[in-house]
């Protein structure tokens, strides 16, 4: 089921040509990222941008970015099968705590290799925050407009919008970006931060309970799945700060 409900979860979209270094993964290797506790020690110029380097829970993690989106599917389908086996045996008593342990591991895996198929397949902001979230890492990008984030958000008329009112939120559709529909939704924002960076928009990305499966049973499911491995120490909020 993780398999299914986590792969179809996203469609393969377009997305408008942006700065590659703010977008690919290759390129997000090479740059030098290091995190800035303060804002004004920190020098950009152009689209660079810092983020915070996500943290590994798994020395034997396998190296995502580098596989197909038909492998990755693979991997969990090989994970949900080895759980399904594991389970369906009668465990001694003293391999219990074990057995929980590895299902914890092996789940933030899934969930971090179906971030990177929605990376692959046109949402990756999305698929970024479900690898942080799995990591338990919050996620801060400093840009002149060029960031992974603020260089979707700027083109949306939410934005637009919100820039226009100096709104306190902007709320993000799926008519906006889906991408960013999933990855933020409804953000508090603030267009008068620091001359250098004026706009600060902040979030955390987190999964709350959906009682109602009526208008988009699908996207309840999937939603209401991340509640419950949040409540098991799979996924974690991370917070969202996003500065350009």
């Amino acid at each position: 089921m993780t398999s299914i409900a986590l792969s179809v979860s996203f469609t393969p979209m377009k997305t408008a040509t942006v700065n590659a270094a703010s977008t690919t993964n290759s390129s997000l290797k090479n740059d030098t990222q290091q995190h800035v506790s303060n804002h004004r020690d920190l020098t950009l110029t152009g689209s660079e941008f810092s983020l915070d380097p996500m943290n590994t829970d798994t020395a034997n993690e396998p190296d995502f970015d580098s596989m197909s989106v038909k492998e990755l599917n693979q991997y969990i389908d090989e994970k949900v099968q080895q759980e399904a086996n594991l389970n369906s045996r009668k465990a001694k008593s003293i391999y219990v705590a074990a057995q929980a342990t590895v299902t914890t591991s092996v789940l933030k895996n899934m969930w971090k290799a179906a971030g990177e198929i929605a990376k692959k397949v046109g949402y990756p902001c999305a698929g970024t925050m479900i690898q942080y979230s799995a990591s338990g890492k919050n996620y801060t990008e400093w840009s002149q407009g060029g960031g992974l984030f603020a260089s979707r958000i700027k083109k949306t008329s939410a934005y637009k919008k919100a820039k226009k009112r100096k709104a306190k939120s902007i709320e993000f559709t799926k008519g906006d970006s889906k991408d960013l529909f999933y990855a933020l939704h409804l953000v508090s924002s603030d267009f008068n931060y620091t001359k250098k960076h004026p706009v600060h928009v902040h979030d955390v990305y987190d999964f709350k309970f959906m009682a109602s499966y009526k208008n988009s049973p699908f996207t309840s499911a999937i939603n209401n799945w991340g509640y419950l491995c949040s409540h098991m120490n799979v996924l974690y909020p991370s917070k969202i700060n996003i500065y350009f």
